[in-house]
């Protein structure tokens, strides 16, 4: 038993890594297994992978990709084999913005769009946060987490609604609204809320059965006819009677 525990605690004993400066090589000690040629091969691709390259390994290859397509992008970012792919980027330096920053590259179309976004977020945090208070006992918020959008649930069925945001774009047509939302939350009840063009103000909020699922992208405008099957609501305090009067069509 006492051998037993001696070699036990050995084996826990981590082992120290020595730098390469410090180890001793005795060139062609023994017979090789593989070609020299194949080795260095190996080492070159051990060498760059992901988990091995410093952060300004990575930037590096950033300045090598701009530099062949003159801009950055998610998408020429994640198709170049440059450099790795996008997730590798916003994990380390914690989104792309900040990898922005650290080149000393101006997006100013990136930082639009991230700041629609934020807005949006704001702007739907603070819409559900008013349907509680208004609706204290009867709707619950309900996520799965931090990744996914809320949704409420409507306490007295378990009937789970979409809340859904529309940002607004001027085009030649006129203005319309682009939704983008996951394809399953498309199929619930939603709560469609139309925002200004700065993305800073609700225009209007509509109650549907359902959104269209053909396309990731819906483009629509107030005269769309899926809008005209829904309910426009003026106030907040109207907003159960008018999931009741849709859910109640769609049945019919």
């Amino acid at each position: 038993m006492h051998v037993w525990g001696r070699t036990t605690a050995l084996l826990a004993t981590p082992v120290r890594r020595l730098p390469v400066s410090d180890w001793i090589v005795y060139p062609h000690a023994f017979e090789a297994i593989i070609s020299q040629a194949l080795f260095l091969r190996a080492q070159e691709v051990f060498a760059s992978m992901t988990n091995r390259l410093s952060n300004e390994d990575l930037l590096d290859r950033l300045r090598r990709v701009y530099k062949e397509h003159g801009k950055l992008s998610s998408r020429i970012i994640d198709q170049s084999r440059l450099c790795p792919g996008l997730t590798t980027y916003n994990k380390r330096f914690g989104g792309l913005l900040n990898v922005y920053t650290r080149l000393g590259y101006e997006a100013s179309e990136q930082r639009t769009y991230s700041s629609l976004r934020q807005r949006g977020c704001v702007l739907r945090a603070s819409f559900v946060r008013s349907v509680l208070e208004a609706f204290p006992n009867q709707f619950l918020e309900v996520r799965k987490n931090k990744r996914f959008r809320p949704l409420l649930r409507y306490r007295k069925t378990g009937l789970l609604i979409s809340v859904t945001f529309a940002t607004c774009c001027n085009r030649c047509s006129g203005r319309n609204w682009i939704i983008e939302t996951p394809r399953a939350d498309r199929k619930r009840t939603t709560v469609l809320a139309l925002l200004d063009v700065r993305g800073g103000t609700i225009e209007s909020v509509w109650v549907l059965s359902r959104l269209p699922v053909t396309y990731r992208h819906v483009r629509v405008r107030e005269t769309e006819n899926f809008l005209a099957s829904g309910l426009r609501v003026e106030n907040v305090c109207d907003l159960l009677e008018a999931i009741r009067t849709v859910r109640k069509a769609t049945k019919r």
